[in-house]
């Protein structure tokens, strides 16, 4: 076996990467038996989005959402307390919001590097 004869792999995870999949969708965790019985019973219990539920809207849920991002808290990823069944306007927004360079968490990191930087000099 060549070393490179996988390139297509890392090719395919580089242009993920770029779109913004997080590691989890590169790695396949969303195409597991699991997450799909866990997010086909999430949809069953509560069939409405809960952000337009709150807004007094009532819009048939098509996607999960984790509460808390896999990210943040990998032992949450399959937790059915931690998911919310949302339409996909509002699980485009959250997502969106949550992999954006400005995110809480994404400028917290910045932050932490600006800090450390400014030790280092």
């Amino acid at each position: 076996m060549k070393k490179d004869e996988f390139w297509w792999m890392k090719t395919e995870k580089d242009e993920k990467q770029k779109r913004g999949w997080t590691s989890f969708s590169q790695n396949g965790w969303y195409n597991t038996k699991n997450w799909r019985e866990l997010r086909q019973i999430a949809l069953a219990q509560n069939p409405l989005c809960e952000l337009c539920k709150k807004a007094g809207r009532l819009t048939p849920a098509k996607e999960v959402n984790h509460i808390i991002p896999a990210e943040e808290d990998i032992s949450k990823f399959f937790d059915l307390n931690n998911l919310q069944p949302l339409c996909s306007f509002h699980h485009r927004s959250i997502t969106r919001r949550d992999n954006s360079k400005y995110s809480r968490k994404n400028l917290a990191k910045g932050k932490d590097l600006q800090k450390q930087m400014e030790s280092d000099e």
